[in-house]
């Protein structure tokens, strides 16, 4: 990964790059279980968290769920798993 202060303005906008980071956060308790619940409006998505095992597609017009349990403690972020422009 490049650190922020080796990226140049005119970089980002020639190679299309997006903010990953969302508003709010999913706050899930060490040892429980939980669902997620995708979906997308416009082109095929992915969300994935690798360090608890989740990688699931949201996909135009369905809703999909995915099971997982939080086996590891700690702040994880989720970036997309696919490549967009």
């Amino acid at each position: 990964m490049v650190p922020d202060n080796e990226l140049l303005k005119d970089h980002l906008s020639n190679l299309g790059w997006r903010l990953l980071m969302t508003d709010t956060r999913l706050i899930v308790p060490f040892g429980t279980e939980g669902q997620c619940l995708n979906t997308s409006l416009d082109v095929i998505h992915s969300f994935s968290i690798p360090e608890i095992g989740i990688k699931d597609d949201a996909v135009p017009g369905r809703i999909k769920s995915v099971n997982f349990k939080a086996t590891k403690p700690g702040l994880f972020q989720g970036p997309s798993a696919e490549m967009m422009k």
